[in-house]
């Protein structure tokens, strides 16, 4: 891991616990900083606002691509739900660490509405990004729209539920229920 990679991890992992601890409204970007070591120009270089110290998600990049390597003689909704079902099972190898932070930082953005509505606007980024891909590959710029949207959503619904279950599946588990659920076949 390089030292940037290593710098940003620990200011995200600074920052969810001193939320966690204290609230999302309590905590200054330079209370992290200052508890990370490093100076509030540093959190900004690596997050471009408080929110994303919480949901800033670098695998949705990921999905994109993805997305962009399933077959294009397939329709846009069948390829993005298979490119979003592939990336969830990427997510089955993820560390536990990795899960349990995705958890932790899921519960935190639930209940804030300034973390939730930065959410919708990153899933609204990761829409655009995957719709781009299937446009690529030959769909109307409306099904690419429409097809990563209907994924997304599922997608994100899976993730809220997936906090609030009792007797949670794993998380690719919950991702691909979610998905199937859409009923759009290859």
């Amino acid at each position: 891991m390089s030292n940037a990679a290593a710098t940003r991890d620990r200011i995200s992992d600074v920052a969810l616990r001193l939320f966690e601890q204290r609230g999302f409204d309590e905590v200054t970007v330079n209370e992290v900083a200052a508890a990370a070591g490093v100076s509030h120009m540093t959190v900004f270089r690596h997050f471009a606002t408080k929110e994303d110290l919480v949901v800033a998600d670098p695998f949705d990049p990921i999905m994109a691509a993805i997305v962009s390597e399933q077959p294009t003689s397939l329709g846009a909704f069948a390829r993005a739900r298979l490119g979003l079902i592939a990336s969830a099972r990427l997510l089955a190898e993820a560390p536990s660490s990795e899960l349990e932070s995705v958890m932790r930082r899921i519960h935190l953005t639930a209940g804030h509405p300034r973390l939730r509505a930065r959410m919708w606007e990153g899933t609204h980024e990761t829409a655009r990004a995957i719709a781009e891909v299937l446009v690529e590959g030959g769909a109307t710029p409306a099904e690419s729209a429409a097809a990563a949207g209907a994924c997304l959503g599922a997608l994100t619904f899976a993730l809220l539920q997936w906090i609030t279950d009792p007797e949670p599946p794993t998380l690719s588990e919950a991702v691909i229920a979610a998905l199937d659920s859409l009923g759009v076949r290859p």
